[in-house]
């Protein structure tokens, strides 16, 4: 606990003056002793200074006003970054599965339709190992018209080796001259070059009723195959092309 004149140091150098006759009495009471020269006469509490009293068992200026600490702002503006990035992570969500779940765009097949395309166009027995690969899609137009396309990756060379070796009257050109004779075929366009054979089909969505027009291999066809029923879910379209042959796409 600090002395008189400890606490009329502080008070003058907290206030830039002297302690009043006043001040200092309502502090140390009106009998405690005090040089002259320590206290100001003519200040008056009234000119801005405060006399601070206090009560008893109080040490002098232990009811001084602190500074409040100043609020931080740095909480609220995490709360608020949280609840941006999560409004923007729920309306992105939506979106994109809006996005995924509309038949409009680019569909690729798994691979149990692909397998489905190579049993079912009989590339996959046809041409056995000089098969690569096979990639299957289905592009569906905003006008909703679709297009199914079909790309056999072949080793041409290799499939008419090995036919070649197998026949005894047709050699490995005469196989190749074959497979250019159906390259202008409506089912099958073949490119020796690319070693690519493809394969594509057309038809019109009827997204309202979640129907498709059966695909038609043959575009001088002049009508339409009977529809059948498309489900969109969790990013799949499925439909069937056959009773016991489903495609899935997914986008």
């Amino acid at each position: 606990m600090m002395n008189q004149e400890e606490w009329l140091k502080e008070f003058e150098r907290l206030n830039g003056r002297p302690a009043t006759q006043a001040e200092f009495e309502s502090v140390w009471g009106p009998q405690a002793p005090v040089a002259p020269a320590q206290v100001s006469p003519q200040v008056s509490p009234a000119n801005g200074a405060q006399p601070y009293p206090q009560t008893v068992g109080q040490a002098p200026f232990s009811n001084i006003p602190q500074s409040a600490p100043k609020k931080s702002h740095k909480g609220l503006i995490a709360g608020v970054i949280a609840l941006l990035v999560l409004v923007v992570g729920v309306v992105g969500f939506f979106i994109w599965n809006q996005q995924r779940n509309d038949i409009h765009g680019t569909w690729k097949a798994d691979a149990a339709t692909i397998k489905s395309f190579n049993d079912q166009a009989y590339v996959g027995n046809y041409f056995g190992s000089a098969l690569k690969d096979t990639t299957v899609s289905i592009d569906v137009a905003s006008d909703n018209t679709y297009t199914i396309t079909a790309v056999f990756h072949i080793d041409f060379d290799k499939w008419a080796e090995e036919k070649a070796a197998d026949s005894d009257y047709l050699d490995k050109e005469d196989y190749l001259e074959q497979v250019k004779y159906g390259a202008d075929s409506n089912y099958m366009k073949v490119d020796l070059e690319k070693g690519t054979a493809v394969i594509t089909a057309k038809g019109t969505v009827r997204p309202e009723k979640h129907e498709l027009t059966s695909p038609q291999s043959n575009p001088s066809s002049a009508s339409e195959g009977d529809p059948v029923t498309y489900t969109i879910e969790n990013g799949q379209l499925r439909f069937k092309v056959s009773s016991d042959v489903e495609l899935v796409f997914t986008k």
